[in-house]
């Protein structure tokens, strides 16, 4: 019965029109084709109605009449981010009893899609620029004799739900945090990855040039890496290869804005001396200490003019190919002896800073939320270097360090308890604002030979300067409850 129009006047044409052959029933069912059934039936209404076309099914009658369609198109029309549940709600109380099929079914008839409002792009930093100075230059108008003409709704969340709307007619819908925030995590999450999972993304990347491009060619191209990696094995311990321009990429200043991480100086610093900032606490990895140091996110540049900022790592993380150029690049070296030595030695020129996670892994462990354990009693080396070579001395204390990842204790199985933060198995870390005060330098007088006892008077006026840095500013930055405790 579904056979087309054209078919169907073949069929009349073949057995009954008079220029026609005449053919029988089979002869034209071979012919169209069809079952033999259909060519009769198909006859027989030529027969008896001289028409081909389809009948008109009676179908069900329509529920709803043309003044309750207009109802559930103003509804749609007038309400913002309607759904068929809306619309249902909004026709009861007009006892009008419509089922939400039903009303999905005439909006689509009206021209009406189920789609997501438009999302206006975010402001770009020029922009933002552009409007401070307009409000710092508007700071004295008299508002009593402005208008306001443009009046734009702002939504500070990051909800966008679907809403009947017709194509040409969407919703715009004007965010400031969604797309934003989706930067942030994927700079956090890019970043994070290469650091902890260099070494398996290497491999990885291996097997896939391996498989799908030439092993051959793939092997000669990590040969060759080898021997560049041997050949510039030292660079991580002189400096560097510090890029001004690589620091200020965009996706560190996202990756500082995710937690959010801030600067503060407390004094300014001589470009004619070299220092060695003593970062504190550790932390879990350490997050304010790369996108304060390592990178030119939080402005140290501006905050710290002619000072270059090292980061020193562990020698471990040099090994890993790629992420490697990548430290170099932002200024991070071995923390080894021999890479302080030189960089305090003069041999790359003064005003560099050393940033030393004094406390390391063992104070890592000591990380919890809502405490500041610093392992400091028995680290003297750096203050060892301090004197030998006249840097200065800067204890740093970042506040909220600590809140970016939460211990969890599982049945006591580990001691510690798990690392845990937020998505993908708490691999993410936490957002929370982190205050990184950087404290006033102790000037150290050279001494080539130091004693112990110089040593241990230079580290115990370290140790109170980190004291007294951390009890002025514990109130400012919401560490009040906060104890500090050096072990």
């Amino acid at each position: 019965m579904s056979l087309p129009i054209h078919k169907r006047f073949e069929i009349v044409f073949l057995s009954k029109h008079k220029y026609g052959p005449h053919f029988g029933i089979k002869k034209i069912a071979s012919i169209v084709p069809c079952s033999t059934s259909t060519v009769k039936i198909w006859l027989k209404r030529w027969e008896t109605d001289k028409t081909l076309s389809d009948k008109q099914k009676p179908g069900r009658s329509r529920t709803t009449t043309e003044a309750e369609d207009d109802l559930i198109a103003d509804a749609a029309n007038n309400a913002d981010e309607v759904i068929a549940k809306d619309i249902h709600q909004v026709l009861q109380q007009q006892d009008v009893n419509i089922s939400e099929r039903t009303v999905r079914r005439r909006l689509v008839e009206r021209g009406f899609r189920y789609m997501l409002p438009l999302s206006k792009p975010l402001l770009t930093s020029k922009h933002r620029e552009q409007r401070l100075i307009w409000a710092k230059n508007m700071e004295n108008q008299d508002w009593s004799r402005v208008i306001a003409a443009d009046e734009t709704t702002i939504r500070l969340t990051n909800t966008r739900r679907m809403s009947w709307q017709k194509p040409g007619q969407r919703a715009v819908r004007r965010t400031m945090i969604d797309f934003a925030r989706f930067l942030q995590f994927s700079a956090v999450l890019i970043i994070w990855t290469l650091a902890l999972f260099s070494p398996l993304i290497t491999l990885f990347i291996v097997i896939l040039l391996s498989w799908f491009w030439s092993l051959p060619m793939t092997l000669t191209l990590c040969l060759i890496y080898g021997f560049w990696m041997y050949f510039d094995r030292h660079t991580d311990s002189q400096g560097g290869r510090l890029s001004n321009r690589i620091r200020q990429w965009s996706i560190f200043t996202h990756f500082a804005n995710y937690f959010p991480l801030q600067l503060i100086k407390s004094e300014d610093l001589d470009p004619n001396r070299n220092y060695i900032f003593g970062f504190h606490p550790h932390g879990v990895f350490s997050f304010s200490a790369f996108g304060n140091f390592a990178t030119n996110a939080t402005y140290f540049s501006t905050l710290f003019p002619n000072i270059r900022s090292h980061l020193m790592i562990l020698r471990l993380q040099f090994l890993c190919p790629f992420t490697r150029e990548l430290c170099l690049s932002l200024g991070i070296c071995d923390v080894s002896k021999d890479s302080c030595e030189y960089l305090l030695s003069g041999k790359s020129d003064q005003g560099n800073a050393l940033v030393i996670v004094i406390g390391g892994i063992r104070e890592q462990n000591l990380t919890r939320n809502n405490t500041m354990k610093l392992y400091l009693k028995n680290r003297k080396g750096f203050v060892r270097l301090a004197l030998k070579y006249g840097a200065s001395l800067v204890p740093v204390v970042s506040f909220g360090e600590n809140e970016l990842y939460r211990r969890r204790a599982h049945c006591n199985l580990i001691p510690n308890g798990i690392i845990w933060g937020r998505l993908l198995a708490g691999y993410i870390p936490l957002r929370h604002p982190v205050v990184t005060v950087v404290g006033k330098p102790i000037h150290v007088k050279q001494n080539t030979n130091p004693t112990d006892n110089d040593v241990d008077k230079l580290h115990h006026e370290y140790i109170q300067a980190v004291e007294e840095l951390f009890e002025v500013n514990k109130h400012t930055y919401r560490s009040e409850h906060v104890k500090l405790e050096i072990v």
